[in-house]
């Protein structure tokens, strides 16, 4: 199971579309992936992923139905692949997550078996 990943930026990674395979696994950001469950995770736009909701949480992330969930928290705005989102929106291996006036970005990949 591959936890982080060691200094390679995440554009140089190859991604698995959900047409190839099994849906987002885990939440990359900074050369780490996160793990996506049934349980929420609160994912800022400055201060990274927590398990716990803070003033710097601007949205959740879940799998549910083996579909990762992103729900804005905040009015801060909320992109998936450049697309502003409103409410509950899925998002698949390879897809981005950014927030507006923030250069952050996290990307939803698999983790396939060596």
């Amino acid at each position: 199971m591959i936890e982080a990943l060691p200094g390679h930026p995440a554009d140089q990674l190859s991604f698995c579309r959900q047409s190839d395979g099994p849906q987002a696994q885990r939440l990359l950001h900074n050369h780490r992936a996160y793990p996506l469950t049934g349980e929420l995770i609160y994912v800022s736009a400055d201060a990274g992923i927590s398990r716990i909701r803070n003033e710097n949480s601007h949205c959740s992330v879940m799998l549910k139905d083996h579909l990762a969930r992103v729900n804005p928290e905040t009015k801060l705005t909320v992109f998936i692949n450049g697309r502003r989102i409103k409410s509950a929106s899925a998002a698949g291996p390879g897809d981005t997550l950014t927030f507006a006036g923030s250069d952050t970005v996290y990307r939803f990949i698999n983790v396939l078996g060596v």
